[in-house]
């Protein structure tokens, strides 16, 4: 299958209107809300009620307080911090409670820890049990598109040259710097989900120390590293064609930001899955999850309106290089600039052995991307930073945030954190 034929396959509403559309796609769908609106806010609100709204209307509406701030890294990227810190008009003092950091995927973004149903969701769980709780948006994401002296369209060529390395070095490091800095902890504790772990190990393997002083636990949810042995069908489709999948993506069809948000494809995608099921469990399966039935399809309006969120072409160009290795390499320039870059023709691994944060590994063993056989390399790797491990019978890799049952996080994740949380529960 070519490069063209995968990109149509994984968002045909994307590209129709990147065609149809171009530059201004966004300011002529703008028009369409209104009535995009009115179909979600009918669309089955006794299960499936928050389509379209914001993480302060979804936080407040279920009883919980929202807090928004801009943080900016040292490469001057801005991005969006929400912090969800307890109960509406609670009196406990913030500064008494454990803090946790969560870190979204891969074209998603802090909205995929509250959009399972309320009693499901990872963010909702975490202060119910008393935490502090901080969401981050990654540079690229649609929280986050903006930066200090670059336009992401202006200069799209410049903006968009980055991936999860300097996620991992850049974003997470200023989001933690604020937090700490806010709530006066010397620590934090840290959940990722897929790209979240990705930037993570990155992380802490290259600044080991600084990660050392401000983290007490890493919770890795379906861990991505090594991704030699991945089952995902369009990743490996892109892996096998990973020469051609940058110069499409820029040359061909301009796409610095790979499937940014706009109303007409979320609404269109969102309307096929809503009325044909088979559709969406059928993509979930070409992507990421064995036995899409685990997860919980009935918020499916609400999933789709907030995915995709965009991202940087070269994250996705990173793990179709890292497909092809059985190690966890930096980012492959080239010869010449990888020279220029690494002083070496290819490029090195990332030291995971530097790695001195406890980790916990909760892996999916319906996952196709985190793929449990990666893992399990993975594990090996960091062996002696591991403090809990565990392979899950019934999750798929989208099923660590959309599950029906999410007793793994509910029980096993919450219980972990709390044994390595360095300040109160005052």
């Amino acid at each position: 299958m070519k490069i063209q034929t995968l990109l149509l396959l994984l968002c045909p509403a994307a590209l129709l209107a990147r065609h149809s559309f171009g530059e201004q796609q966004f300011s002529l769908i703008d028009g369409y809300r209104p009535w995009i609106e009115k179909y979600a806010s009918s669309y089955d609100p006794n299960v499936d009620n928050d389509a379209w709204k914001t993480m302060k209307e979804i936080a407040n509406e279920n009883g919980f307080a929202h807090e928004e701030y801009k943080v900016t890294t040292s490469d001057g990227y801005i991005l969006t911090l929400y912090r969800i810190p307890g109960f509406l008009n609670e009196t406990k003092p913030y500064a008494k409670k454990p803090v946790v950091l969560l870190q979204h995927g891969l074209e998603a973004d802090s909205m995929q820890w509250v959009i399972n149903s309320p009693d499901k969701a990872s963010a909702f769980n975490l202060v119910s049990e008393g935490f502090d709780v901080w969401l981050g948006n990654n540079r690229g994401c649609q929280y986050s598109v903006a930066h200090t002296t670059l336009d992401p369209v202006k200069n799209k060529t410049l903006f968009w040259d980055f991936d999860f390395e300097d996620m991992g070095t850049k974003d997470v490091p200023a989001e933690i710097d604020f937090i700490l800095e806010s709530t006066g902890q010397e620590k934090l504790s840290y959940v990722g989900h897929s790209e979240g772990t990705t930037q993570m190990f990155i992380g802490l393997s290259m600044l080991p120390e600084y990660y050392a002083e401000k983290m007490n636990l890493f919770v890795a949810l379906a861990p991505v590293a090594s991704l030699n042995h991945t089952m995902s069908t369009a990743l490996k489709i892109m892996a096998a064609n990973v020469d051609q999948v940058e110069h499409y993506l820029i040359d061909t069809l301009g796409m610095y930001n790979v499937f940014p948000p706009n109303y007409y494809t979320q609404w269109e995608t969102a309307e096929l899955c809503s009325t044909m099921a088979s559709f969406c469990s059928e993509f979930l399966t070409l992507i990421a999850d064995l036995d899409p039935s685990v997860d919980n399809l009935n918020r499916t309006m609400t999933y789709l309106t907030h995915f995709p969120s965009g991202a940087g072409y070269r994250n996705l160009v990173h793990y179709a290089q890292l497909i092809n290795s059985d190690k966890f390499l930096r980012y492959d320039f080239g010869t010449a600039i990888n020279q220029q870059k690494y002083g070496q023709s290819t490029p090195p691994e990332y030291p995971l052995e530097k790695i001195n944060v406890p980790v916990g590994m909760f892996v999916g063993l319906e996952d196709e991307l985190g793929d449990p056989e990666d893992c399990r390399w993975l594990h090996n790797k960091i062996s002696k930073t591991v403090t809990y491990y565990k392979e899950y019978p019934f999750l798929g890799h989208m099923t660590f945030a959309i599950g029906k049952d999410m007793s793994f996080f509910q029980v096993d994740a919450i219980n972990l954190i709390k044994q390595y949380a360095t300040n109160s529960f005052e």
